[in-house]
């Protein structure tokens, strides 16, 4: 497990800015879960304190609104997951979010994170680094859902992310492109 936690470290760059000390201390509050499809890292309506990393596997993050499921996100691998917004406000989320496959997940108590940017200006530059590109994702997502028509966000996910296509239930992948699952049979069919 230990070769999971040091690969993170050099997926996030950690390796060029913090010294051995502070990985240390960091993966000294990381856990490593291998976790089965289907498990529930998070419920709706209860406060998340948790901020996973997806080191393997997909995961998808979702709302359940007058009985159906609104797909927000579908994760791969390195990627970070929270709901941000529960973790600040201490809250109640109003999202679920749960693996879609077997995964391999590195979890982390958010306070414990929180400290680590508070108390190190090298993991506060990490930390901006994170941030950013979590930012720009969300941006680029929100931007494709009001400027792109369907198949335009068929396409360009097809593109992008062609594995989600192949690992995850294509009702999934409808409710993240918001369409209904027959619309995008249709879109799949004249794409081919």
């Amino acid at each position: 497990m230990h070769i999971i936690l040091d690969e993170l470290c050099t997926n996030l760059g950690m390796d060029n800015i913090l010294s051995k000390e502070e990985i240390a201390g960091f993966q000294f509050k990381a856990t490593v879960l291998e976790l089965p499809a289907n498990t529930n890292l998070l419920l709706s309506g209860k406060q998340c304190t948790k901020i996973w990393y997806l080191f393997d596997g997909v995961v998808r993050m979702y709302n359940k609104s007058h009985r159906r499921e609104l797909t927000l996100h579908l994760f791969t691998n390195s990627r970070f997951i929270t709901d941000f917004i529960s973790v600040k406000t201490k809250e109640p989320t109003k999202y679920n979010i749960q693996t879609v496959i077997p995964s391999t997940i590195i979890e982390f108590e958010a306070s414990d994170l929180f400290s680590f940017l508070d108390t190190s200006l090298n993991f506060e530059r990490v930390g901006r680094k994170i941030f950013e590109t979590l930012l720009l994702e969300e941006t680029a997502r929100l931007q494709d859902v009001l400027f792109l028509d369907a198949t335009e966000r068929y396409k360009k996910l097809w593109q992008s992310k062609p594995e989600y296509f192949m690992q995850i239930p294509q009702k999934y992948i409808a409710s993240y492109l918001k369409i209904s699952p027959e619309t995008l049979s249709r879109i799949k069919k004249e794409n081919l």
